[in-house]
């Protein structure tokens, strides 16, 4: 089976058997992370992608393995080996740096990733760096971010993994690849698609109980946007980079890269 694939920041990404690759789950110091990691943890088990986990000294400790215990995947109290034994591909770093945007850009290039997973800061000066960086700034991300902030409402069930996505915003250009690849992450139901201009997403998130809100850098928008939009945005935000239209192969077909595992 071939799936129809889009080029987004220069790389694959979207289709019915395309899949992310290479994930790093940034874990925020201080802060229970659960957010972040059941969305990043959950696509790597579905996708069999490699998962680069960045902690830092002050990060509090979430066992994956209780997770996936959680999950039912492996006995609780297991030894190490028996995620090995999953197949997942899974490492952990200790960060050289503070918990900035910067760093985190950096690191996602550095990995040559696919996706970023973390949490934000409540901070101005950190919201509207993040923004600086998504919106094309050549030392900011080239891929996608999943940002989950803490207290969201998660897209992924705690105790089973599935993904929980029924409600999705679109705000700017969203490809039928991306919106493909997000049906891929559900196993139950079909996922309802609404574009929402960017002043709205908001007030509409709250309306319609979104489970996802994807913002794409298709067009210029107000400086301050992530500043005012994310501290208030109910649940995980999916930022897509700038399409890319001088890439080849935009309308290419790919191979299959692995298989969701049921």
């Amino acid at each position: 089976m071939k799936a129809t694939i889009g080029i987004v920041g220069g790389r694959l990404f979207g289709g019915a058997s395309a899949i992310f690759s290479r994930i790093l789950l940034a874990l925020r110091p201080e802060v229970d992370g659960e957010s972040a990691v059941l969305p990043a943890l959950a696509l790597t088990y579905k996708t069999g992608a490699r998962l680069r986990v960045l902690e830092w000294q002050s990060t509090r400790a979430l066992s994956l393995r209780d997770i996936l215990a959680r999950w039912k995947q492996i006995p609780e109290q297991c030894e190490r080996s028996a995620v090995q034994k999953l197949g997942l591909a899974i490492k952990k770093r200790t960060a050289t740096s503070a918990y900035s945007v910067s760093y985190l850009a950096k690191e996602a290039r550095a990995r040559d990733c696919d996706l970023v997973v973390f949490s934000t800061l409540a901070r101005s000066s950190w919201l509207n760096r993040l923004q600086d960086r998504w919106l094309g700034d050549r030392r900011g991300f080239n891929c996608c971010c999943l940002v989950a902030p803490p207290g969201v409402r998660s897209c992924v069930n705690a105790l089973t993994g599935e993904f929980q996505v029924s409600r999705v915003l679109c705000c700017g250009p969203t490809t039928e690849p991306v919106t493909e690849a997000i049906r891929g992450w559900v196993a139950l139901g079909e996922p309802s698609f609404e574009d929402c201009n960017f002043e709205d997403c908001w007030n509409r998130a709250r309306e319609t109980s979104a489970d996802l809100v994807i913002f794409s850098a298709g067009r210029e928008i107000d400086s301050h946007f992530l500043e005012q939009i994310l501290p208030q945005t109910p649940c995980p935000v999916l930022l897509l980079p700038r399409l890319d239209p001088n890439k080849k192969g935009a309308e290419s077909t790919a191979p299959d890269k692995g298989i969701a595992r049921s």
